[in-house]
C-alpha cells in the first residue's frame, strides 16, 4: 500500500511539472509589429524561422481577405435585400 501511494504521489508531481512546463512553453514573446518572436537567445526572428523547427512544420504564405469588410460586404447585401420591395 505503501508502494502505491508513493507511485501515484509521484505521478502526480510529475502531471504538475509537465503542466507547468507547457504552461511555460505557451508564452512566446511576439512583436506586434513585423510579427517577430524573440528566441531563447534574446535574438528576434520571423514566427516561420521560429515556429517550423520545434513543431517540424513548414509555413505556407497567402493572403487571405479581411474578414471585417468581407462581413461587413454580407451584411450590406442582407441589409439591401430587406429593403427591396418583395
Amino acid at each position: 500500500m505503501l508502494l502505491l501511494t508513493l507511485a501515484v504521489g509521484l505521478l502526480l508531481r510529475l502531471v504538475e511539472a509537465r503542466l507547468a512546463m507547457a504552461e511555460q512553453r505557451g508564452l512566446i514573446p511576439i512583436r506586434a509589429a513585423g510579427k517577430s518572436v524573440r528566441n531563447d537567445k534574446g535574438f528576434w526572428e520571423t514566427v516561420g524561422t521560429y515556429v517550423e523547427p520545434q513543431t517540424h512544420t513548414t509555413f505556407t504564405h497567402g493572403l487571405w481577405p479581411n474578414p471585417l469588410a468581407q462581413a461587413r460586404a454580407e451584411r450590406h447585401r442582407e441589409l439591401g435585400a430587406e429593403l427591396r420591395p418583395g
